[in-house]
């Protein structure tokens, strides 16, 4: 939205950055991974590989815009789309996938 000039502003998490862009960072944010013990069962944490994850649907809060880009996904999970953070909570929480998420 940004580079269409739909919006002369935005404020979101930039793995790269765009030479005709300026930037301005606000804060820096842990986004970890997380699963529920209800979809791994038994199975230490730690222990966890990109395919024991691959495994399970990856929940992603997909973005308005649409060329943002697709970063921090496991290009070999399934992936489930989801429109709000609440939702990506319902569904990791419920045993049902995984993600990277703000502290939920």
């Amino acid at each position: 939205m940004l580079l269409s000039e739909a919006v002369d502003m935005a404020i979101f998490a930039a793995s790269t950055c765009n030479a005709s862009l300026d930037y301005k960072p606000i804060t820096n944010m842990d986004v970890p991974l997380v699963i529920s013990d209800v979809l791994i069962g038994d199975v230490a944490p730690h222990s966890l590989t990109r395919a024991s994850l691959a495994e399970h649907p990856q929940i992603v809060v997909k973005s308005s815009d649409a060329q943002s880009p697709d970063s921090g996904l496991l290009s070999d999970a399934p992936k489930w789309y989801v429109t709000d953070l609440q939702a990506k909570k319902d569904l990791i929480t419920s045993g049902l996938g995984w993600g990277a998420s703000p502290v939920i």
